[in-house]
């Protein structure tokens, strides 16, 4: 990012060191056993998240979000308004 660029007019960018893509500071995991987890309450023994038909995921797998592929995007966006 240039020194000086803008956010927005007159709002500049704020320095996050979210610099590249990669950083473990800046990656989310969340592990793809909490989205699909919505047991009864109370839970019950044994109980395993159930994946909707025909989607095949180990359920060690994680879904990862990389924020600096999040905040390109934004900025990008931003600057096509």
């Amino acid at each position: 990012m240039p020194k000086g660029s803008r956010i927005s007019p007159n709002r500049p960018v704020p320095s996050t060191r979210c610099i590249r893509a990669g950083l473990a500071a800046f990656t989310v995991q969340i592990p793809v056993v909490q989205v699909f987890y919505d047991p009864l309450n109370p839970v019950p023994a044994g109980y395993m998240p159930v994946f909707p038909l025909g989607v095949n995921i180990p359920l060690n797998a994680n879904f990862t979000i990389d924020l600096y592929e999040v905040q390109q995007r934004v900025l990008y966006l931003q600057n096509d308004n």
